[in-house]
């Protein structure tokens, strides 16, 4: 994930959205969303690479999330 916006460290994924969310990043598009403030986590198994994860995570947050 070289030139990401992401920011990595503690082995996780630091989202670059403002908040305090992490991302765990897998295989072929597999990846955990969390969001602590909000005690939301979202796990998404797939098997290819697509972006629409962070469009479901941004309406997941939104929805019921703290905002």
């Amino acid at each position: 994930m070289q030139d990401s916006p992401f920011g990595y460290g503690y082995l996780l994924w630091l989202l670059p959205w403002g908040k305090r969310q992490f991302a765990l990043f897998g295989n072929y598009g597999q990846r955990t969303c969390i969001d602590p403030a909000s005690k939301l986590v979202m796990v998404h198994t797939s098997v290819g690479e697509k972006t629409e994860i962070w469009r479901l995570w941004s309406a997941l947050v939104k929805q019921f999330g703290n905002t």
